[in-house]
């Protein structure tokens, strides 16, 4: 009877390492397969807030058709807004047209003094590249990493 609760037990256990080793293998696959959305930007491009920021007052379901930079245009359509009555953060989603299965987020910030900061980003899940919005020096641009480092944090 010791033997076969011993059997059990190790079979239990090999069986529950063999999934945690299968399934961190699959993971290390996410990034390195896929192929690249933006392969045709440069890895930072100076970004025009002003032009999305225009777009913060459009309502779920407008069309959009902008230049985000010197480099990329961005077309597409609203599919996700934050709340109308909320001043302090407003946040939009726009899911891409030209850059298939994309979809940008974007935010607008009051900050106490009444001065506003910006985040969002730009990814796809089917792509292993992705861009994010930062600020350097007084400007806002967006620079390019790797889709799985931005999931991930």
């Amino acid at each position: 009877m010791k033997k076969l609760k011993s059997s059990l037990i190790c079979l239990l256990l090999s069986t529950l390492c063999f999934n945690a080793v299968a399934q961190i293998h699959r993971s290390s696959k996410l990034d390195y397969e896929k192929p690249e959305l933006f392969a045709d930007l440069p890895k930072k491009i100076e970004l025009t807030i002003a032009a999305l920021e225009s777009l913060l007052d459009l309502p779920s379901g407008h069309g959009v058709n902008l230049p985000l930079g010197r480099y990329i245009a961005l077309q597409g359509i609203i599919i996700s807004k934050s709340d109308v009555d909320d001043n302090n953060v407003k946040t939009i989603v726009i899911k891409s047209n030209n850059r298939k299965g994309a979809t940008l987020t974007f935010t607008r910030i009051r900050k106490e003094d009444g001065s506003f900061s910006y985040s969002g980003r730009m990814l796809s899940y089917n792509h292993s590249d992705a861009f994010e919005i930062v600020f350097e020096k007084g400007q806002y641009f967006l620079t390019k990493k790797k889709s799985l480092d931005m999931i991930n944090e």
